[in-house]
């Protein structure tokens, strides 16, 4: 079946009317509403299409048979890789948003009850092989709006990394990748390193009260150091990350032992020093 969902009227309509939800086939619209996730419109794209299908996940209108395939389809060659090594073109909307539907449905299968290691290595597992293929880390582009694929990935990783079903292992390839990100050679100007700290905060937080998590947190911090091969760009990011998660347990707990070892990998990256 066919919907108007190009119709931003339409949409916008219909976000009105949770209502009504559940008496669409929730499969096929939510299909349609992903196919919008390409469009260089933001208001189709973004606060519309997408919104809506995250409060269908949101809602109790969608079931186990419905999350399932959906999710499987978002994370196949057509959405998640679409044209996947393409730089500066439209293509990285498609990829960019279907990087949201990882945090949506770790949520969703958690709430439910049908989160199983199984279906969070998955996630997992696409969400590492994304990161490390993505060429196209533009933040806001004039016109179309967000992009913002490390921004993406940045919720995406939070949600993965304070699930109750990571281990050890998860945990220290979560940071990592964090890592990765930010120190990408793109100039990170639209909060993705606020975004990305944000999420280490909040690994940080669901794992430092236990030896191991602790143990592995204080690693990857120590781990952390510039890259004097001149890439000035990367240690940029790098340190104004650093820099948010500093002030962001400043915030919270400004007796946290995290400040000094953060403090510590922040002297490692002062142009100054």
């Amino acid at each position: 079946m066919q919907w108007p969902v190009h119709d931003t009227a339409w949409l916008a309509q219909q976000l009105q009317r949770p209502q009504d939800w559940d008496t669409y086939p929730l499969f096929e619209l939510l299909c349609q509403l992903l196919k919008n996730l390409s469009s260089p419109n933001p208001l189709l794209r973004d606060q519309l299409s997408y919104t809506w299908i995250e409060q269908l996940f949101m809602s109790p209108a969608l079931s186990l048979d419905i999350v399932d395939p959906f999710v499987k389809r978002a994370l196949d060659q057509e959405h998640l890789f679409y044209r996947m090594g393409e730089k500066d073109t439209d293509s990285i909307f498609m990829r960019a948003f279907s990087v949201l539907i990882i945090p949506l449905a770790i949520n969703w299968y958690e709430t439910h009850g049908h989160l199983t290691p199984q279906r969070r290595d998955t996630l997992q597992q696409a969400l590492f092989a994304y990161i490390r293929q993505e060429q196209d880390w533009r933040g806001y582009i004039p016109y179309k709006g967000w992009a913002h694929a490390a921004a993406h990935c940045a919720d995406a990783l939070s949600s993965l990394g304070t699930s109750p079903l990571s281990r050890q292992e998860d945990l220290v390839a979560i940071v990592q990748n964090i890592a990765y990100l930010a120190h990408l050679d793109t100039p990170l100007m639209h909060t993705e390193e606020d975004r990305l700290a944000m999420a280490a905060y909040q690994i940080m937080r669901a794992h430092d009260k236990t030896a191991t998590g602790s143990v592995a947190i204080s690693s990857w911090l120590n781990a952390l150091t510039p890259d004097h091969s001149g890439e000035v760009i990367a240690n940029g990011n790098t340190r104004h990350f650093l820099r948010s998660l500093y002030f962001r347990w400043y915030f919270d707990t400004p007796s946290s032992p995290w400040l000094f070892a953060i403090a510590e990998a922040i002297k490692r990256f002062d142009i100054f020093a």
